[in-house]
């Protein structure tokens, strides 16, 4: 696989599942998977080798990058966000053919968790996005006096020379 680049905890009682984001954008893999396995708190140990990732979860789920992202060098997943049970996730890509290199992602709803044993994700990108001319790698979810949108991030770039904050608001 690729990288990983964005991981969720998920936890529901004594069992914790784990989210790997696989970035995508290299030849091998064209798109982001994400890849995941659960734990459970109480028995699970680092050495233990039931705590493997299952053949459903290492076999992982494909996430087409979103239209919305253009350019030569794209990642399907540059970090992933947990917003209730939707998956929110950050998509980049970087035009090396442009002097300076252009930059741009696209924060997108990557889709939900469906709580089923097997495949505890429901891939579904096609919800709400936004798009920018920078690259955002990470993404937090604000659950703060005054941020009262449904989904409401903070973000940080990085465009090689330079990074930025940012505020982001899906009401």
């Amino acid at each position: 696989g690729d990288q990983f680049e964005g991981m969720l905890f998920h936890r529901e009682g004594d069992q914790v599942l784990v989210i790997l984001g696989e970035r995508g954008g290299s030849k091998a893999f064209k798109n982001g998977y994400l890849r995941w396995m659960k734990l459970n708190l109480l028995s699970d140990t680092y050495d233990d080798p039931n705590r493997i990732i299952t053949r459903d979860g290492k076999t992982g789920i494909e996430v087409v990058i979103p239209p919305a992202i253009k350019g030569n060098t794209t990642r399907g997943i540059a970090d992933l966000v947990l917003c209730g049970n939707s998956i929110w996730a950050s998509a980049t890509f970087e035009d090396e053919t442009t002097t300076p290199k252009t930059f741009g992602s696209v924060i997108y709803k990557l889709g939900t968790l469906n709580h089923k044993l097997d495949i505890p994700i429901t891939v579904n990108p096609e919800g709400p996005t936004k798009t920018f001319p920078l690259k955002v790698e990470g993404l937090w979810r604000i659950s703060e006096p005054g941020f009262t949108g449904l989904c409401d991030f903070a973000a940080v770039t990085d465009e090689e020379t330079k990074g930025e904050f940012l505020i982001i608001k899906f009401n």
